[in-house]
Parts: structure tokens; sequence; C-alpha cells
């Protein structure tokens, strides 16, 4: 899989813009504010995600009526070439594959991407619901029925909350009640997680050591409660409490990645630069994931390549890339990293919102 091209039109820096992208690399070069950024948002709003289209949206001006994107994916299979078009205004937003409508999973499965950015640096030291996202990233495109029980348990789950906030006798009858669906769905959740999280655990501690280094990596990840025991019988054991406090405190929304490296917690250890190398490091651990498990390399995005990264780290993150089988589009300052003119990207410099190709 790889996204072949995009057009942009009056999206956001973006006034009008078309960019067919290498199949391997892709390096797009420019000032601060110039545009880079907001390419691969674009992306991003291509492959499903609304943050990014709702804040285009907020920055349309008065005299603007409409954004758009399109994008052209190559496959393999019966539809080698495939369509996605994502327009909108600041009232609502329309997303087509091949010309109908579709939904933002439809799309995310069309253009499966993982994205290295300021939010992503942050992978490790951020809170608990970024890491249960990047869990959740791998079972949403290898499991078939993970988004399924994912959207019946965060169901039962508001309910429940709803229901512990209410009191009263109805309350407690509607408590019981969900608490079979949440620990139905809950338990298989966290089940998922496990078993891919184990099945490759020590590859994911080879790619951390050999791109971030600095001794020994041991990463644990936590279900959401003691699962010695059913989530039910959890659940039922803990109702008085949850009733005080008005919400549910165990269950897979609570499970987490907790990392360490040479016995001290990583999240007090990392500096900014190692924060950037692990985050890169747990996304090409999915993306290889990926093709093993779906035949399937995704599109792989890195904003401000060399931010923060001394020269020696980013020769290894550009060593790294250089290994990885499937498409990369990096953004960097002009004339900064050494390290990737020896991957011979196709390059675009980009000011005020429009691109250029540069000569090879």
């Amino acid at each position: 899989m790889r996204l072949e091209k995009i057009q942009a039109y009056n999206y956001r820096k973006l006034a009008q813009v078309e960019v067919e992208f290498s199949p391997r690399l892709t390096l797009i070069e420019g000032d601060n504010a110039a545009g880079k950024t907001t390419l691969l948002e674009a992306i991003k709003t291509l492959s499903g995600s609304t943050r990014e289209a709702r804040a285009s949206a907020e920055r349309l001006g008065d005299g603007d009526v409409r954004w758009r994107l399109s994008g052209w994916i190559r496959q393999i299979g019966p539809t080698p070439t495939r369509c996605l078009r994502v327009s909108g205004d600041r009232f609502e937003m329309e997303r087509t594959l091949d010309q109908r409508i579709a939904t933002a999973a439809e799309t995310a499965k069309t253009l499966p991407l993982l994205s290295v950015d300021q939010g992503a640096d942050a992978l490790v030291a951020a809170g608990p619901a970024h890491r249960r996202r990047y869990l959740d990233w791998l079972l949403f495109h290898v499991e078939p029925g993970f988004l399924d029980c994912w959207r019946r348990y965060r169901r039962a789950l508001a309910q429940r909350n709803s229901a512990l906030a209410a009191g009263g006798r109805h309350g407690q009858a509607m408590i019981e009640a969900l608490e079979h669906e949440l620990a139905v769905s809950g338990e298989m959740i966290a089940r998922l997680r496990r078993q891919h999280f184990e099945a490759a655990y020590e590859e994911l501690l080879a790619t951390l050591k050999v791109l971030v280094g600095g001794g020994e990596w041991r990463v644990e990840l936590s279900d959401g409660w003691n699962t010695d025991e059913p989530l039910a019988e959890a659940l039922r054991r803990q109702r008085e409490v949850d009733k005080k406090i008005g919400r549910t405190q165990l269950g897979p929304h609570r499970g987490d990645l907790k990392f360490a490296r040479d016995g001290h917690d990583a999240r007090r250890r990392l500096s900014g630069g190692e924060e950037k190398l692990t985050a890169t490091a747990l996304r090409l651990h999915q993306a290889r994931r990926l093709l093993i498990l779906r035949g399937v390399s995704p599109l792989l995005l890195i904003d401000d390549f060399s931010a923060e990264l001394a020269a020696a780290a980013q020769s290894r993150l550009a060593a790294a890339l250089s290994d990885y089988d499937g498409q990369v589009v990096i953004t960097e300052l002009a004339g900064g990293s050494s390290a990737l003119p020896a991957l011979s990207p196709r390059r675009f410099h980009v000011e005020h919102g429009r691109l250029q190709r540069m000569v090879e």
C-alpha cells in the first residue's frame, strides 16, 4: 500500500496543492509556519482523523466556502487504485471512498498510517490514554471484531458511569445490568491487547535498544484490573466505591504500558530526544507487526525530523527508516539534517503553503 498523490484545496495554509509522493521516502522542507506540518495533517485527515479536519473548518475565513482533500492509494488486489476524498465547511464534513460515502474507520483501514509528531513524541511521558490508543491501533487493523467490541465496551462504560452518578434504586439495577456487557467486552479487549503484546515482546525490546539505546529495557502491560479475578467479580466488588466516586475505576479503559530502562521509570529518565526516538521505535514496531499480520506496511509520517536529536541520533533514525519496507513522509527545516540526503528522498520545498518539487 502506498499513497501516490494528494490534492488539497483551501485546507488551512494549503490554498491549492498537489503532491506526488515517492514510493519510499518523501522529504518536505521549508521554514517554520510554511505549511509542512499542515500537509501531514491533511494526510491524517484523509486517513480518518477528525481533529485536523475540525481545526481546518475553524480557520475558514468569511469568504471561504469549503475545503477539500483528495488522495489516491495504490494497493494490491482487485481494486489497485482507490480514491479517498474528504470535504467540509464550518458545519459539516463528508468522506467518500471510490465515490461512495465512507466512515472514518473505512478510510483508516484503506490508508493505515502512523505518525511521530509533537504529541506522539510524548507517548511515554504523557497520560495513559495515549498508550491505550497505541495498543488498540494494531488491534483495529488486524482483529476483525475489535472495533465492535471496543464500541460496545465504551457504550456500556458511559452508561454505567451515568448510573453511578445518578444513584438510587433505579441506578443500582442499571449498574448490575451493565456489568455483564462491561465484563464480556472488557475481558475480550484485555485478552487481545495482551495476546499481541506478548507475541512480539522481545522484538519490541530489540527495536527500543537499537534505536534508543541506553541499557536494558523492560515494558509492562497493565490490563486495568487484577486479572487474577474475572472482571465481572472485580466490578461487583468495587461497586460501592465506584458509586462514591461516580465513575468506573476498573477495566481496560484503565489499562497502561509502563516503560523502564536499567531498572528506572523511563518517564523520569528520558531526554526530549530519547522520548522522540522511543516514540519512533514503538511506531516502527507496530508497522512491522502490521506487515507480518496483514501484509501491509503503513505510511509513516515524521514531523520535524531533526528536532531535539543529536547528529548520532539522527543517523540511527535515518538508518532505521532506510530499513523500513513501507512509505515514509518526513518534514524538516530547510537545510536541516545531514543524515537525510543519504536516503535519496523525493524532495519538495514549501513556502507560504505552496509546494515545489526540488531537483534531485
